[in-house]
């Protein structure tokens, strides 16, 4: 009911955060999914493991902050522009890792 007296834009809006959402914790789902296999290929223990994986959240954490700050500042649109060119960049330099 409180969905149909929101607005087209507001729909539109929250579609839009929903599906960033989205994307954004893809990549903590992709880790957990690969995370067998990254310890028997890399002969990782289990405490290195979950130290990745807690170092992976916390930076997420650390991330979102910062960003907030910087969105403060500077302003949404060039926060995000800096996050999505911060990202982009990490994950081609994974891209071009050897092992």
């Amino acid at each position: 009911m409180w969905l149909t007296d929101a607005t087209r834009v507001q729909r539109r809006t929250l579609l839009a955060a929903s599906l960033g959402w989205m994307l954004d914790s893809m990549d903590i789902l992709l880790y957990s999914m690969v995370l067998a296999h990254l310890m028997r290929d890399l002969g990782m223990r289990e405490g290195t493991a979950g130290l990745m994986a807690s170092l992976t959240l916390a930076s997420s954490a650390i991330g979102g902050v910062a960003f907030g700050i910087l969105a403060d500042r500077f302003g949404r649109s060039r926060a995000l522009a800096a996050s999505i060119l911060t990202y982009s960049a990490f994950t081609a330099a994974c891209g071009l890792s050897r092992e």
